[in-house]
């Protein structure tokens, strides 16, 4: 059986794509600026974006284990500008002298495509780092005081009303909890 690919290899392989033409055209097609023709070159950013690409894909076949973080890497240095996959980048930010912050535009719509491909994951992700965790030995007080007061709550009622309680669980756990308890103890 054919090993199935990855959806998450497809933006990379366009990517792979875009490098080619980058290639392409910084070798055989001159920058024209108010009429005047230069030479175009690959820059530091080029040659950062072509290794990270080339290390990325290589961990897809040898370490797969390490992808995403390659991947979440390739697209940080992009979105940031520091590496570039294009032949002249396309970003919106401030610059000071040499130095500029900006926001690669068309690393935006690969992030959108990453994020459509593993919408499920990264929303469990998400929840899953912002979500609220109580300390375990507070909840289990917590719990304990809500059995304390279900048990309060039903201490008057009969045994067949406790029983019907329990079998049919239709109230929360800790109040089925403190009526099988308040039940156990009467029956003793």
């Amino acid at each position: 059986m054919a090993k199935r690919w990855d959806m998450n290899l497809i933006p990379l392989l366009v990517l792979a794509a875009c490098c080619l033409y980058t290639v392409y055209v910084v070798l055989s097609q001159p920058l024209y600026v108010d009429g005047t023709e230069y030479a175009r070159s690959f820059d530091v950013h080029h040659c950062i974006g072509f290794v990270v690409l080339t290390l990325t894909l290589g961990l897809y076949w040898i370490q797969k284990a390490y992808f995403k973080y390659a991947v979440l890497l390739l697209l940080g240095l992009w979105l940031s500008g520091i590496s570039n996959y294009l032949p002249s980048s396309f970003g919106i930010g401030m610059g000071f002298g040499e130095a500029s912050i900006s926001l690669q535009l068309v690393a935006l719509v690969f992030v959108v495509a990453y994020y459509i491909i593993n919408r499920e994951r990264a929303n469990k992700k998400v929840v899953e780092l912002t979500a609220v965790k109580p300390d375990s030995a507070k909840a289990r007080r917590i719990r304990e005081e809500e059995v304390e007061q279900f048990e309060q709550k039903f201490q008057a009622y009969s045994i067949e009303r406790l029983r019907l309680i329990v079998e049919e669980k239709k109230l929360v756990s800790n109040a089925v909890e403190a009526a099988q308890k308040l039940l156990t103890e009467r029956i003793k």
